[in-house]
């Protein structure tokens, strides 16, 4: 599939006014994307719920683009209000209880934390693994931290920090073999990176779609494979969660039969729309292109922070790498919230409109489908040189 970089680089406004390099923040919106909005917010401003019962329908092609993204069937996704809430749908519904352990990753965002380590209310325990000082794990120590009690790993597939990209592919064959299921937030690398959830033998996945999904925040997707639909309890149910939801006087109807029980009532009708129009430009570029795009430009950027004397702290080799480069620059870290001083690279990249992170202790760059060669020459013409 061709893909012209530079038409779809116009259709973000953002480019007009910065390097623009934090979608693993939040991400800019293009001009289709706004444009849903907008034509959403119009018909229900100019109609009221005349067109309520189209809503719907915006919402199962949302789902389509999200299976076609994936490699997954429709029935295997719902649309969620964010991460988090996929990780507490297959947290709280696991039945795990006193004797059952869960494995994480020491350093993975709090989301993927804070619902398991809810869970030692109940008698679970909570192991953790810890990657090497580049923020590294590998899928052989993920593996080996599990035991017969193990009933579940909750993964990163894409670092929020360095970037690092675990094999999740590789993980969920030795976790399977072991009987462990394996969770996985996408939400780093959903959108920039090609991953097909059937073959990678993933079991659940959630991610928000406000990162590198183009989308604003309040919406994301759950997968979850149909054969693990019935090892979820449905912990708490709507009006929506029913295969009649417009039969309102049927309180026995039975639930959806796939992934739409996990949508709860009301949803987000105009993030359904945004989302739809953001998956429908990035399924047009094709993610592979994508991807190929992003290589280029973070290897470039690689070799210009090293020939100023930065020291790149993502690992690149193999499959390692993704969208995310980070690089020391005295802590930087929450620099972006204004949370302390700024380190001085950090600060000359603000004061020339380049716009990035710090986390961990770096400074994070996210490089995405709207970025090119001219971005990364001003971030590195920005930075102050450094003895190397």
């Amino acid at each position: 599939m061709s893909w012209d970089p530079v038409g779809t680089r116009a259709r973000f406004a953002v480019t007009r006014n910065y390097a623009y390099f934090n979608a693993a923040a939040n991400a800019p919106l293009a001009d289709p994307v706004r444009a849903a909005i907008h034509g959403y917010v119009d018909d229900l401003g100019d109609h009221g719920s005349l067109h309520y019962r189209d809503w719907f329908r915006a919402t199962s092609e949302t789902r389509e683009s999200a299976a076609n993204l994936l490699g997954a069937d429709p029935k295997e996704i719902a649309l969620v209000r964010n991460t988090s809430e996929g990780i507490n749908i297959v947290a709280n519904g696991l039945r795990l209880g006193r004797g059952d352990s869960v494995v994480l990753v020491r350093g993975d965002f709090p989301a993927n934390v804070h619902p398991w380590k809810r869970l030692e209310e109940d008698g679970v325990e909570v192991r953790f693994v810890e990657p090497d000082p580049e923020n590294r794990v590998t899928p052989e120590q993920i593996a080996a931290a599990c035991d017969a009690t193990t009933r579940v790993a909750s993964v990163s597939w894409v670092s929020f920090t360095n970037g690092f990209r675990l094999d999740v592919s590789a993980l969920a064959r030795l976790l399977h073999a072991r009987d462990v299921l394996l969770f996985v937030d996408a939400i780093q690398g959903l959108g920039v990176l090609p991953l097909d959830v059937r073959s990678a033998e993933i079991d659940f996945l959630s991610a928000d779609a406000h990162k590198w999904l183009l989308t604003p925040e309040g919406i994301g997707l759950f997968f979850v494979r149909r054969d693990r639909l019935e090892r979820l309890d449905l912990t708490y149910k709507s009006w929506l969660s029913v295969q009649d939801p417009f039969e309102h006087q049927t309180y026995d109807s039975p639930l959806h039969d796939d992934a739409r029980r996990f949508e709860y009532a009301t949803p987000n009708t105009a993030g359904i729309f945004a989302m739809r129009a953001a998956l429908a430009l990035l399924l047009e570029c094709g993610i592979e292109n994508v991807a190929a795009h992003v290589h280029r430009l973070t290897d470039a950027l690689c070799e210009g922070l090293a020939r100023r004397g930065y020291r790149v702290r993502s690992p690149r080799a193999g499959g390692d790498w993704s969208g995310i480069v980070g690089f020391d620059d005295g802590g930087a870290d929450r620099g972006s919230e204004g949370s302390g001083a700024l380190a001085p690279g950090f600060a000359a990249l603000a004061a020339a409109g380049v716009q990035v992170a710090g986390r961990g202790g770096v400074v994070r760059v996210a490089v995405h489908l709207y970025n090119d060669d001219s971005d990364i020459q001003r971030l590195l013409d920005a930075l102050p040189p450094r003895p190397v």
